[in-house]
């Protein structure tokens, strides 16, 4: 994938929460409600407003709706990551099937399906219900299986399972609500049984590692946006 090089990266870590609630980023200290206020009308590129609501509304932390509101745009500001990330996918599996390359797990391997892979995408979107920071999640999750097993890569004949349910597990794990393996499986084009099959290899094959950092998460959405032309 193009993304290899993240996962032997060091991830930084510049913002962190300091005395009083106060929030430092990169090197400055300023107050959470004025982070979100500037999350939430575009003035700053990326904020860990979530920081902000460990912090007292009396000792300068987020009121309801300012937290709601910063939670929202946040989300929106995750929407592109998903274009970015189905251009990429297409780039990798054209890649990886001019260089031939297969997994020895033949589990995660099919014939190949009518759709490309940025549709494949697209069709999840449209019905997997999810936040659109699954995605990202799962290829996290991805990057972790690449490391426990250096021949997982996408391919036509992988893409269609590996990002079925890496996508899948990211919504089962993060978002309040998701869909049952059947959904998903008719998202995907393959049957309940096999899908079921399919989850508990990865997590086996992962060692049910789901948890993600804030820091984390954004280290790899800032990856993915430096690759937007």
């Amino acid at each position: 994938m193009r993304s290899s090089g993240y996962a032997t990266a060091a991830i930084p870590s510049e913002h962190r929460v300091g005395a009083h609630g106060t929030i430092q980023v990169e090197g400055t200290v300023q107050n959470p409600r004025a982070l979100a206020c500037q999350a939430v009308h575009g003035s700053m590129a990326a904020v860990h407003v979530p920081a902000a609501h460990t912090v007292a509304y009396e000792a300068g932390g987020l009121s309801m709706m300012e937290l709601a509101d910063a939670m929202r745009a946040d989300a929106e500001a995750q929407e592109k990551l998903v274009q970015i990330l189905s251009e990429m996918l297409d780039e990798t599996v054209k890649r990886n099937d001019s260089l031939q390359r297969k997994m020895d797990l033949a589990i995660f391997e099919g014939s190949k399906p009518s759709i490309t892979p940025s549709a494949y995408i697209k069709r999840i979107v449209k019905y997997g219900g999810l936040s659109s920071c699954c995605f990202v999640i799962g290829l996290i999750y991805l990057e972790r299986f690449k490391r426990r097993d250096p021949t997982v890569c996408l391919t036509s004949r992988s893409f269609q399972r590996l990002v079925l349910v890496a996508t899948m597990l990211a919504a089962k794990f993060l978002d309040d609500f998701y869909y049952s393996n059947k959904h998903w499986a008719e998202i995907g084009g393959i049957t309940v049984k096999e899908i079921n099959n399919l989850e508990l290899e990865f997590l086996f094959r992962t060692g049910f590692g789901l948890t993600v950092t804030r820091e984390e998460y954004d280290w790899h959405a800032g990856q993915l946006l430096a690759q937007d032309p």
